[in-house]
């Protein structure tokens, strides 16, 4: 059964066009709360209308038109509601009108159109744009803003369907699925394509979602949904891909195995070369792979030399290295390869991994290290059989030297001839000097072997520098040079071993002597120094030697070959001796030289082997 309208009816005066209520019907009553008495008779509009209301309804009701109009009036479950009037003539100054409450659909339209705004608002202030397509797929209705961005473009696109504004092939896979998703009414997520260039010429790419939109009877009416321009993105990620495409190349032309794992410890990516290297094993580097997990499997494969028999123990070991970073470790793998596995930490927590093969390294190692073990077993038995032969070699020799003394001395009466006794003073002599080369050598031997003991004893420096420099006047004096001694007063003590120490100052002075041309000067001396050690130091004025020479004067047998050197004999043991037995005290050798201006040769000993001056006593 049908609601009755509320209705009423109202009585114009003719002279003003004012209205007043004649009849109201009981729905009239209960739609706006006026007592059916109050309402007969009642000016008409109702005070609490605006003031110009009945100006204007006047005016309508002398032109003899309809009109209508709203009012807020109380009541309704808010104590406000909004009725619409609806008033038109029925003749003879009669006027007929109805009531109606529009309060649920004035707010609903409030909410709508608040909502739009919201809605546009949001539209047109982000990135995105809101678009709308007709029932043919013809864009219909783009978002305002998106004109202000680029208006040529946005006049090009209207009235076209998207896949008329791409220069893609129309029959395209991509298309054809999109097509398709259309066709069914389907709403689509994210479809990118590019579309028509912007207004500066270049390519737009863009990306759009959308649903279908049905009339209140069903019928399908076209599309509305968001677009965004992903032309920046689209370039950034080609360029990211061609990035990523050189690295990818550069890490597959590195002659070297090359693994990457993320912050996660998961394999990223790991190249060829690695995968030749890996061999049979090359399936456990499989991108997404656990470090832990690949390390634990070739473990169990015994792809290691020494496969680890606790493999947990193994793998924790393993894992704390990888997790300390930077680190360096080798490998021996079953197959026989070495591998040296470089890791490094990446910027973002992942670890990089290198993987050289060292074999031939390590081949090479082995090699070297037999030829030194050969050669140190060849050296020591060299110097061993040469020290056993010490007494074999200088028992023999003494005696020539000695028989060639009495003889030359003519100690048993004489011999006759004096060439003889000449020739007898010549073996000797040659006697004497092999037995000096042999001495050398043998001594050099028995400290190689390890078989020169040192007898120590508190000497008196002073005493032994002087003694030994009296060995040597006669071969200064002969040679014109001027040898002097300097030692401080009251002199040092030193513990060392005599016939070491005295030694050491000959084969320095012989030197010198030696190489310094008639009219040159030898100084020795002895001073402290600051570190309270003891320097005994021989300076000459003689030929001096090169820079680049001073390291083969100081090897064994080594001699230096140029013109001021050649013919002066020697063994080249001289300084090597000198060396190694000031080493053998604790201290160093030092040697500067200048050629033409002269050399000094210093041994140095420790401050633990020197004592008070007056405290050392000589013995003979």
């Amino acid at each position: 059964m049908a609601v009755p309208r509320a209705a009423f009816v109202a009585l114009a005066d003719s002279a003003t066009g004012r209205l007043r209520l004649e009849a109201v019907n009981d729905a009239f009553v209960s739609l706006t709360g006026w007592l059916r008495e109050r309402a007969a008779g009642a000016a008409f509009p109702p005070p609490q209308a605006p003031p110009d209301l009945a100006d204007r309804l006047a005016a309508a009701v002398r032109q003899g038109r309809a009109v209508k109009f709203e009012l807020e009036w109380p009541g309704g479950a808010d104590g406000a509601m909004r009725i619409e009037f609806d008033l038109m003539p029925a003749g003879d100054g009669t006027w007929l009108g109805f009531v109606e409450d529009v309060t649920a659909e004035r707010r609903a339209f409030q909410l709508l159109a608040a909502s739009e705004a919201r809605y546009r608002g949001a539209a047109e202030s982000g990135s995105d744009w809101v678009w709308e397509t007709d029932a043919e797929h013809r864009l219909s209705w783009l978002s305002p803003h998106y004109f202000a961005l680029e208006p040529a473009r946005a006049s090009r696109l209207f009235g076209k369907r998207r896949w008329e504004t791409s220069p893609d092939p129309p029959d395209a896979n991509c298309w054809r699925l999109h097509r398709a998703d259309l066709d069914a009414r389907r709403p689509f997520r994210d479809f990118q394509f590019r579309s028509v260039d912007g207004d500066d010429g270049g390519p737009r790419y863009v990306r759009v979602s959308g649903k279908p939109v049905f009339a209140a009877g069903g019928k399908f009416v076209g599309y509305r949904g968001v677009g965004r321009d992903v032309t920046e993105e689209v370039a950034a990620r080609r360029l990211a891909q061609l990035s990523e495409a050189r690295l990818d190349a550069a890490i597959e032309s590195i002659n070297e195995g090359f693994a990457l794992f993320d912050a996660d410890d998961r394999l990223v990516r790991a190249n060829r070369k690695l995968l030749e290297l890996a061999q049979e094993n090359a399936g456990l580097f499989t991108p997404g792979a656990a470090y832990a997990d690949i390390l634990r499997a070739v473990a169990a494969r015994g792809v290691l030399h020494d496969a680890p028999v606790e493999i947990e123990k193994f793998l924790a070991e393993r894992l704390a290295v990888h997790r300390n970073l930077p680190s360096e470790t080798e490998y021996r793998t079953a197959g026989g390869l070495w591998l040296k596995i470089t890791e490094t930490r990446t910027a973002d927590g992942g670890v990089a991994m290198v993987y050289r093969n060292v074999t031939h390294l390590k081949r090479a190692e082995e090699t070297l290290r037999k030829a030194a073990e050969e050669a140190e077993a060849a050296n020591q038995a060299k110097s061993e059989f040469l020290a056993n032969m010490s007494h074999e070699l200088r028992t023999p020799l003494n005696a020539i030297i000695g028989f060639a003394e009495i003889i030359g001395n003519e100690m048993l009466g004489p011999i006759g001839n004096a060439r003889y006794a000449a020739y007898a003073k010549d073996i000797r002599a040659s006697g004497a000097h092999l037995l000096e080369v042999i001495n050398q050598v043998l001594d050099m031997s028995k400290i190689e072997a390890g078989r020169f003991d040192l007898n120590e004893e508190e000497l008196d420096v002073a005493e032994v520098l002087a003694g030994s420099a009296r060995l040597l006047e006669n071969m200064a004096a002969e040679g014109g040079i001027a040898l002097s001694v300097d030692v401080p007063d009251p002199p040092p003590g030193l513990v060392a071993d005599r016939r070491a120490l005295r030694q050491v100052v000959l084969n320095l002075l012989g030197n010198a002597i030696k190489f310094t041309p008639r009219g040159g000067c030898v100084e020795l001396s002895a001073r402290a120094e600051p570190n309270g050690g003891l320097a005994i130091a021989v300076r000459d004025t003689g030929i001096g030697i090169a820079q680049a020479d001073i390291a083969t004067a100081l090897a064994p047998f080594g001699q230096i070959d140029n013109p001021m050197t050649r013919g002066k004999p020697g063994t080249g043991l001289g300084l090597p001796i000198v060396k190694a037995l000031v080493e053998m005290h604790g201290g160093s050798l030092s040697l500067q030289s200048e050629p033409g201006k002269g050399t000094t040769v210093a041994a140095r000993f420790p401050a633990r082997r020197i004592t008070g001056a007056q405290s050392a006593k000589a013995t003979a």
